[in-house]
């Protein structure tokens, strides 16, 4: 059954939407991603660049890496990205050594994934078992480093496909006019979008612990690719041409990316709370997967004024039911 949308419906949507964004602490989730990720990104970068190094020619690779990161944050901070990452090197004095740096950089780049998949986890009101934590724990690792992979991959198709747009750009200059070759940037954009839906939909489908069907997790990405390019060239513009960061010194690129990565974290769980109000309206809502099950935060008054005795007896029966539900759930 296709469930009718409206007006009144799509504001009700976006009014829910906002609503849970500021009561499950959205900020403060954004706000601990991106202290995270500055951690991380230079590990992140090298292992991308080195993984698409394996297909494509490795200075390209780099220079398109931070030519987009250079539109993103300014050529300040990405020079002093590009700093960082030139100094950092796999130690090559033996194989166990290398492996050991290899297997640092591949933690620390996986630890922000691991930090979206445990922010969305508690957006959804889904949390792993205990009973399988450890083996949880070992799968979240290995789908983080799928996710350093995918993204490789997205930056390799980039790269062919600005190849391609290049080639097309000059072809279109020689044989039409110039308000023609805008049909060039109209396809470019449009290709843009449709890879940033595709990461989008990967992480929603992938790293969370709950089953969220195709045709949500793809509107859910979609509408938050919108925000996302909206928000690039917003942020992107006002960072680069407006924001005065100068007077931080050193500091101040470090600060202008810790400020593109905080709002872009942003949209990202503001689009995760818009899936899963989606999904719960108009689609399937999320369900646990085998391994997690379903968080229910309820906020009861305490009153101190009874006794002690009566305190105990209540606190006695309410781990008797724990230990029920989980002799059940076992």
């Amino acid at each position: 059954m296709i469930k009718k949308i409206t007006n009144h419906k799509i504001f009700k949507l976006f009014k829910l939407t906002a609503l849970e964004f500021l009561e499950d602490n959205c900020l403060k989730l954004s706000a601990s991603l991106s202290y995270s990720t500055i951690f991380a990104l230079p590990s992140l970068a090298i292992l991308i660049i080195s993984s698409v190094g394996l297909f494509y020619d490795a200075n390209q690779v780099s220079s398109e890496f931070f030519h987009q990161l250079a539109d993103l944050v300014g050529e300040k901070s990405a020079l002093q990205i590009q700093s960082v990452i030139d100094n950092i090197q796999i130690d090559d004095s033996g194989r166990i050594a290398q492996w050991i740096s290899i297997a640092t950089l591949i933690f620390t780049a996986s630890a922000v994934f691991a930090e979206i998949q445990s922010s969305i986890n508690y957006i959804w009101e889904l949390k792993a078992k205990p009973q399988k934590g450890i083996l949880r724990i070992i799968i979240n690792r290995l789908l983080s480093f799928a996710m350093i992979g995918a993204l490789g991959f997205v930056l390799l198709v980039s790269l062919l496909i600005n190849t391609f747009i290049d080639i097309l750009f000059k072809q279109l200059s020689r044989m039409f006019s110039e308000n023609s070759v805008y049909l060039a940037q109209i396809f470019n954009i449009a290709i843009v979008f449709s890879i940033v839906t595709i990461i989008f939909s990967f992480i929603f489908k992938t790293l969370p612990d709950g089953k969220l069907k195709w045709k949500d997790t793809l509107i859910g990405a979609g509408f938050t690719s919108i925000l996302f390019m909206l928000g690039k060239f917003v942020i992107g513009n006002y960072l680069v041409n407006t924001a005065k960061l100068d007077v931080y010194g050193a500091a101040g690129s470090v600060l202008v990316l810790l400020v593109w990565v905080y709002y872009s974290a942003i949209i990202l769980y503001f689009g995760a709370v818009f899936t899963k109000n989606y999904s719960e309206m108009y689609g399937t809502p999320i369900e646990p997967s085998s391994y997690s099950v379903r968080v229910i935060i309820e906020e009861r008054e305490v009153d101190y004024a009874k006794q002690p005795s009566e305190i105990a007896e209540k606190h006695e029966d309410m781990s008797n039911k724990r230990k029920k539900i989980n002799q059940k759930a076992s």
